[in-house]
């Protein structure tokens, strides 16, 4: 009788595990599948973009990005920052400018160099999931001195009398930051999106470029600013981009773990307990992509909900990903300042523009007060009173410059 028992016992045991093995290696399978899935609909999203001036050559841009960023040279941050930001225009800031720009003259070119390949598609490998160094992140922080740069380097064009060679580097800028913002992680398009704004509102606002350009270079400025906008990626997919770098991260991992953590309440298999995580972060990405859609009004009521409600979650892989619902916010705001910008430029130039749409809700607007016109958007704020908007004067841009 107690053997009969103790066999049954074992054979009850034996069942156990082959059950948790069948299903963990069902579960993985079905991760692997999914990844699958998500990898040939990301390769599937990608559409070639236009060059904002010029003609467009065959290569890769991120090859070249990638070669400008290597070039710089980290020792230089303090000097950047004091001529950017604390040193008044004068001999000795424009002797100091020149050295740095001299100095990284060829990560320039390049940066120039990749703005005009045809081909903007990103070069992460998604099978090596995060063992890649598409997660060693630092770099991203020269990305920004870059474009700090660029407008660096249209400055002194224009001291030099050169405005077009002015307007082509700003615009081999923006299409810098518009190519990071299109790459599929949400660092790349937080970042790129910041970017995106050095060279518009930064330059030509907050440095007062605009005031500078004659009638010839505001309108190729203004030319190459509609290419950018019409060509701007609507969607964002940096989540997306995450989540299969995360499946394919977690596919890497051994069996050796199938106990650890609360795998008890997916019947002891670690790879159920990943997969029911994972269904968590998918339903995240499919909320954040749907953001796109609708008026921001809309989209921030719904963004603020799925935050509570996935801060009030008990997975901790899908409380990671709830600042993926803020991109939408980040995103509009570049291509609101693209806008604003576009609209500065084109008032400058003619005195007068057709209507341009607010990404924070109907159109955007202006109206002179003294000699100043003011530019408006309704801006990202639940407050409708608190516009975003810009200034510039009133005066009709100088004649030709060529």
């Amino acid at each position: 009788m107690v053997k009969n028992i103790i066999i049954a016992v074992l054979v009850l045991l034996l069942a156990d595990v082959a059950w948790i093995v069948y299903s963990s290696d069902s579960a993985k399978a079905e991760l692997r599948a999914r990844a699958d899935r998500l990898e040939a609909w990301m390769d599937g999203q990608y559409e070639p973009r236009p060059v904002l001036w010029g003609e467009a050559q065959a290569g890769n841009a991120w090859q070249l990005y990638e070669e400008a960023v290597g070039l710089v040279d980290p020792s230089v941050e303090k000097r950047w920052k004091q001529i950017v930001w604390e040193m008044e225009p004068g001999e000795e800031r424009a002797t100091l400018r020149d050295a740095l720009l001299d100095q990284h003259a060829e990560a320039l070119e390049k940066m120039s160099l990749g703005a005009h390949r045809q081909d903007a598609r990103h070069l992460i490998r998604w099978k090596e999931g995060h063992s890649q160094k598409v997660d060693q992140i630092p770099n991203l922080y020269w990305f920004r001195f870059l474009s700090n740069l660029a407008v660096l380097q249209s400055e002194r064009y224009l001291d030099e009398g050169k405005p077009r060679q002015a307007v082509h580097v700003l615009l081999d800028a923006m299409q810098f930051g518009r190519d990071l913002l299109e790459k599929p992680r949400m660092i790349d398009e937080l970042i790129g999106a910041a970017l995106l704004n050095i060279p518009t509102t930064g330059a030509l606002i907050q440095f007062e470029q605009l005031d500078r350009f004659p009638a010839a270079e505001l309108q190729e400025l203004a030319d190459g600013m509609a290419i950018l906008d019409a060509g701007l990626p609507r969607r964002s997919l940096g989540s997306s981009g995450d989540l299969l770098l995360f499946h394919r991260s977690i596919l890497q991992q051994s069996d050796s773990w199938w106990f650890q953590g609360q795998a008890w309440l997916h019947g002891f298999s670690g790879w159920s307990m990943l997969a029911s995580q994972v269904e968590e972060v998918e339903f995240l990405v499919e909320e954040q992509l749907s953001l796109s859609e609708g008026p921001w009004s809309e989209q921030r009521r719904r963004c603020n909900q799925s935050l509570e409600d996935f801060l009030e979650s008990s997975s901790q892989v899908a409380i990671a990903w709830a600042p993926a619902l803020g991109n939408a916010s980040s995103r509009l705001t570049a291509i609101k300042n693209l806008r604003l910008s576009r609209m500065a430029v084109m008032l400058r130039l003619d005195g007068q523009v057709e209507p341009i749409a607010d990404p924070f809700g109907d159109l955007l607007s202006y109206e002179q007060q003294g000699e100043k016109l003011v530019i408006q958007s309704l801006g990202p704020k639940e407050d409708s009173s608190e516009k975003d908007r810009i200034e510039i004067t009133v005066k009709p841009a100088a004649p030709s410059g060529r």
